[in-house]
């Protein structure tokens, strides 16, 4: 029974407001926080250059490298054309 009311005891007393703080383990979780921004903000840019890499963009080339340009030829481009879709013979079935 001491233990219960050891508990009691220390259940009816509340802490003063003006000295509760954080302590350690909101230090920890603030640079686990911290740790983890960084590790993901690090493979964001990984994940970016990889797609930079896919499109042929360069980060020196700026916005101009991929703006359209005109056709030098006077004449106009063909359009594009879609591959007939080959014909599937059913009578064998």
């Amino acid at each position: 029974m001491s233990i219960l009311a050891a508990a009691a005891a220390v259940a009816d007393t509340s802490p003063n407001p003006n000295s509760v703080q954080p302590g350690l383990l909101g230090l920890g979780c603030f640079v686990a926080l911290a740790v983890a921004t960084y590790f993901l903000w690090r493979s964001m840019n990984k994940q970016l250059k990889r797609v930079d890499d896919h499109f042929g963009v360069t980060p020196a080339a700026g916005p101009s490298a991929t703006a359209p340009t005109a056709p030098t030829t006077s004449e106009p481009a063909a359009p594009e054309v879609p591959a007939p879709k080959p014909e599937i013979d059913d009578s064998s079935a």
